[in-house]
């Protein structure tokens, strides 16, 4: 082996074993408190309907019958409010006020770190609500989707999409 060709091996090598190092530094961070990032007003920006039985999961958007819509998660009683005056004619399925809390369903327990659904609790009757996207204290939009069933199959969601007030 000539010597051109051992110092082209010698370089590879080097490169290849510099490569081998792990390039993250640093700490991530506890995860973000889910309960702060839900808690105060939240205005309805949209609604869709989707029928979940259709091939092609059908779309309507029913956001003009939900004008000023809006809910307040209270993070210290862990109670909401749902403010429906003008609510023109689109359904509540919320109830106007009860508790809420997070619940990790992979888990089957509440979980404030790595929720994936909301759970409210109105008059003994349990409504979950997916959480679409983590939310943050930093993310202004909160986005819910609400699913029902027929002979437990299912039927047709709802989207909510929410903006931080």
């Amino acid at each position: 082996m000539s010597i051109m060709n051992r110092f082209i091996l010698f370089f590879i090598s080097i490169i290849i074993l510099s490569s081998c190092r792990d390039p993250y530094y640093g700490d991530l961070g506890s995860p973000s408190d889910k309960i702060e990032a839900i808690s105060g007003s939240w205005l309805l920006e949209n609604v869709l309907q989707i029928d979940e039985k259709a091939p092609d999961k059908k779309q309507i958007d029913l956001s003009n019958f939900y004008q000023n819509f809006s809910i307040t998660f209270d993070k210290d009683s862990m109670t909401y409010h749902l403010d429906t005056i003008n609510l023109i004619s689109g359904k509540n399925y919320f109830g106007n006020t009860g508790k809420w809390d997070l619940y990790n369903s992979q888990l089957s327990q509440y979980d404030n770190v790595y929720p994936d659904k909301i759970s409210l609790e109105n008059n003994n009757e349990v409504l979950d609500l997916f959480l679409l996207t983590p939310t943050t204290i930093f993310d202004n939009h909160l986005n819910l989707r609400f699913v029902r069933t027929c002979e437990n199959d299912l039927a047709v969601s709802y989207e909510y999409r929410f903006v931080r007030q």
